[in-house]
């Protein structure tokens, strides 16, 4: 049996802060599918322009950086969320808040580490790479001896505060 062992940390490039996340993950190797990194539930879910606004007000509330539903929900509809803002402006946020929720937004990229190991534990390949959040990727894995190589595909979206959410 072989699996993939991925490590996942958002990230703003140049990162000047620790990483927003760390995850593990193992996933057995099957075929692609054409829809293995289909729509996102935010890609065909959206918000109205007075749930954002009745977010922002929650988000208002609530201490700069807490972890409450209203930014999560913000953060999972980021660029919903970001056009709103361009074009209406933070509203209720106050300076601290509208500040902080622009630079979450902002935070576009992940760092992936996959690492392809074998039962017994040898390495068999291993790829490093920045990918941007949201956009489906194709990483190959080569150099792996009998194996040849491994196309490992899917997308990585961000969901709140300090999760992301991969499918591969």
């Amino acid at each position: 049996m072989i699996a993939v062992s991925m490590m996942l940390v958002a990230c703003q490039r140049p990162a000047a802060e620790p990483p927003l996340l760390a995850v593990s993950a193992e996933a057995a190797g099957a075929p692609c599918s054409t829809g293995c990194s289909g729509p996102t539930p935010d890609e065909v879910a959206h918000l109205t322009d007075g749930e954002i606004a009745e977010l922002l007000t929650e988000v208002a509330s609530a201490p700069v950086g807490a972890a409450e539903l209203a930014v999560e929900t913000l953060l999972f509809h980021g660029a919903q969320t970001r056009d709103y803002l361009a074009r209406r402006g933070s509203g209720p946020l106050s300076e601290a808040h509208r500040s902080w929720l622009t630079h979450e937004l902002a935070r576009d990229e992940v760092a992936i580490g996959l690492r392809l190991v074998a039962r017994d534990g040898a390495l068999l390949g291993h790829r490093e790479d920045v990918v941007p959040l949201g956009a489906k990727q194709h990483l190959l894995l080569r150099d792996m001896g009998a194996f040849g190589r491994a196309d490992v595909n899917g997308k990585v979206k961000r969901v709140g505060v300090k999760h992301l959410w991969a499918r591969f």
